[in-house]
């Protein structure tokens, strides 16, 4: 046994260590190849049979037919098993075990455990519990899939681990299967598919496996399922989980190389995992389980439970991936159970999508924003790893509610709540100290409310005072692009970040109500002449607004076109141009013309305000503006600088453009009432001008290059909804 036991450390402890760590694409790889492999392993088998050829095996029990005897005999006997597509569904009794090289195919069945029956359905023959000492060199099953079929359980809520999905109805201790709860167990198997398998009401986890390589989960769908999807223990490498959707009460995938002894009979590394196109539907328990950490055998060995080289991508409808240690809550003052960290690393996380509304456990500490143990992420780390990546994620935030919350949380996690007799207890583990060797983000696009912070490390110094709840967490390198950093500077419920100004009147001084919030929008009505402003400055960003004229005019537009602007990199004081505006530039909304760019200044009192391009050897001339010529945007074109109050058409501006009520819409406007999208893309001193998706006006330089952001009241009904800024990357 002690010579097994120092196998299995080493065998551990070299599938952590690595010369360099294998890329994306080699992880890719390394999965179309076990793909290949697997599939070729199930095309030898050919000895096929129907399961209805042994109907006589069937037995009646309180009235129904069970089929538990049949299947069995039928699996003993056959490499692959049709289950005929029927109504009726196939009832089982017992626990079904799968000799290798086996295929089910159940396509248009529904097989279903009959009521009262609380063991596992199916299971490979060897499985094994390597709860005491490592089963990782047992004898192991190889090549079993399961093709289609409905698969359910009889419960309709979630029965606790031990209550459902339990190996037998001996006595349950640990040792004894303790750690198995599930419908489907595979331990001790290699080269397993599951195809086109829908989990039904599944009290238990859905799928238990370890100690196991090349699987390959594919086409999966959770229906009403009330614990865990697919829970993944030790010593598991190349496997691959993709379109796995529907509804779990726990972890929709949780990769647990380690876990409480109630949940596992593996205990070891994983390796080489490819989880993609993963959605939470419905109201589950919206999160993703990682859990490395440090095992100790009945004789005192150690084994880390490392996980290293796995890629998330394609996420939906998770909030949090959690990969922090966390043992049973424990009364503070006493001592927690035995317990140490795990390691692990290359971890990337790809084109996932989370709306981070909530902290993914309503503690107070979170909910009230505590500002000692109040962060929490949408990815939370606890463990020692080398590197962690993310890539083209989009995250929306809510920094106005929970100013803690952030992309991502390295440390340690303390919460306090009451035990059943009033004491306090610690429900994870404030002693924890791990470290991180690098964070990289790219492509992030961040909306909503942003934190200032979005990797944070958290620090506890005695945190419960009771002299071990003290933990660190470091990271020892983050990158960070902000090219595509992304916050909504409206939030849809109120004008919070931004101020009024109008002509006469002056600051935060609306008694008519020019500007208000109306279902999710921002109304102004145009009657006064002014601008809604930002608190902020900003520059090198994208900023991209959707607006609608309402058809209302008042004043001096009577007789005009609709018209409004975005104006940009406004400085100086408020109503400096005309007592209106900030002196600025303007992307103009107006029918017929919008992206053209002005200059809203004076030669004489803000000479410094330039704006440089390149422009056709046409002109625009209006009869509405007798006095004016106006420049007209060509890329390679004559050079020209405006200053003072200018104005740069847009390239496809109509010769026939008057500034007119009747003028009719650019060729790519959305009329009156329906919304349109302006984007202003602002790179140093450059500035681009996008209509609906058109580049439709450039400049090459202007000055100044920073500033605030007004939206004008300009006698005109406009409505704004989204506007998300995105911050670019300064030109070099």
């Amino acid at each position: 046994m002690k010579n097994n036991m120092a196998a299995f450390v080493a065998f551990a402890a070299s599938s952590v260590v690595c010369a360099a760590e294998p890329t994306v694409a080699e992880i890719e790889n390394t999965i179309a190849v076990s793909a290949a492999e697997t599939a070729a392993l199930q095309a030898k088998l050919s000895d096929r049979v129907s399961l209805a050829d042994y109907a006589s095996k069937v037995k009646v029990v309180s009235g129904t037919n069970v089929w538990t005897e049949a299947l069995q005999q039928a699996l003993n006997e056959h490499e692959i098993i049709v289950i005929p597509a029927r109504e009726a569904k196939y009832y089982i009794d017992g626990t079904m075990r799968i000799p290798s090289n086996r295929r089910i195919e159940a396509k248009g069945a529904t097989i279903t455990l009959l009521p009262g029956t609380d063991v596992v359905m199916l299971r490979n023959e060897r499985a094994s519990d390597g709860t005491l000492a490592p089963t990782h060199q047992n004898p192991r099953d190889d090549n079993i899939a399961i093709v289609g079929g409905r698969w359910e359980d009889w419960r309709r809520a979630r029965a606790g681990y031990g209550k459902s999905g339990r190996w037998d109805m001996s006595e349950r201790k640990v040792g004894n299967y303790y750690g198995v709860s599930t419908l489907m167990l595979f331990n001790c198997c290699n080269h397993i598919t599951l195809k086109g398998v829908t989990f039904a009401y599944t009290s238990a986890f859905a799928y238990q496996g370890g100690n196991g390589s090349d699987i390959h989960l594919v086409d999966t769908v959770f229906d009403r399922c009330m614990a865990d999807g697919y829970h993944l223990n030790g010593n598991l490498s190349r496997v691959h989980v993709r379109n796995a959707r529907g509804q779990v009460g726990d972890d929709l995938v949780a990769l647990n190389a380690y876990d409480w002894l109630d949940s596992s009979v593996t205990f070891g590394p994983q390796n080489m995992i490819l989880c993609e196109d993963l959605e939470l539907i419905g109201n589950g328990y919206p999160a993703i389980r990682i859990l490395p950490a440090t095992y100790r055998y009945k004789d005192g060995t150690e084994v880390d439970c490392s996980i290293s080289d796995v890629v998330f991508r394609r996420v939906k409808g998770i909030k949090c991936f959690k990969m922090y240690l966390q043992t049973p809550n424990y009364a503070i003052g006493t001592e927690p159970e035995w317990s140490k960290i795990g390691s692990g690393g290359n971890l990337h996380f790809e084109d996932i999508e989370i709306d981070l509304d909530r902290p993914i456990d309503m503690f107070e500490a979170y909910t009230g924003s505590d500002p000692v143990r109040g962060h929490f992420g949408a990815f939370e780390f606890g463990a020692n790893l080398t590197s962690i990546y993310f890539r083209n994620l989009k995250v929306k935030f809510h920094a106005d509610r929970y100013p803690l919350s952030h992309l991502a949380v390295v440390g340690p996690k303390s919460v306090r709540v009451k035990g059943k007799n009033g004491e306090p207890r610690e429900v994870f583990d404030p002693y924890v100290n791990c470290r991180v060797g690098k964070v990289v983000v790219e492509n992030l696009e961040a909306t909503g409310v942003v934190p200032a912070e979005l990797v944070h490390a958290t620090v506890f110094d005695d945190v419960n005072g009771d002299g071990r709840s003290t933990g660190r967490g470091e990271i020892a390198e983050t990158q960070i692009s902000t090219a595509a950093r992304s916050r909504e500077l409206f939030n849809g419920k109120n004008l919070d970040g931004w101020y009024t100004f109008l002509q006469g009147r002056g600051k935060n001084n609306d008694p008519k109500g020019v500007f208000s919030v109306t279902n999710g929008v921002i109304h102004i009505t145009g009657e006064e002449w002014g601008a809604l402003v930002t608190e902020e400055e900003f520059s090198d960003y994208r900023l991209d607004v959707e607006y609608r004229f309402l058809g209302t005019r008042f004043s001096s537009k009577l007789n005009k076109a609709l018209d409004s602007g975005i104006l940009f990199h406004s400085t100086g004081p408020d109503g400096g141009f005309s007592g209106i505006w900030m002196y600025s530039h303007e992307y103009n909304l107006i029918t017929g013309a919008s992206g053209d760019i002005w200059t809203v200044g004076s030669k004489k009192d803000r000479a410094d305000m330039v704006v440089e391009a390149e422009a056709d050897e046409r002109i625009h001339t209006d009869p509405t503006m007798p006095n004016w010529k106006f420049a007209i945007w060509k890329e390679g074109g004559r050079k020209i600088q405006l200053t003072g109050n200018n104005r740069l058409c847009r390239f496809d501006i109509d010769p026939g453009w008057t500034d007119t009520p009747d003028v009719k819409p650019a060729v790519n406007e959305y009329p009156t009432g329906e919304w349109n999208t302006a984007t202003l893309i602002c790179r140093g001193e450059a500035v681009e001008c996008i209509f609906n998706g058109k580049l439709v006006n450039k400049a090459t330089r202007v000055v100044p290059s920073r500033g605030k952001i007004q939206l004008q009241s300009e006698g005109c009904g406009v409505e704004f909804r989204r506007i998300t800024l995105t911050r670019a990357e300064p030109a070099k």
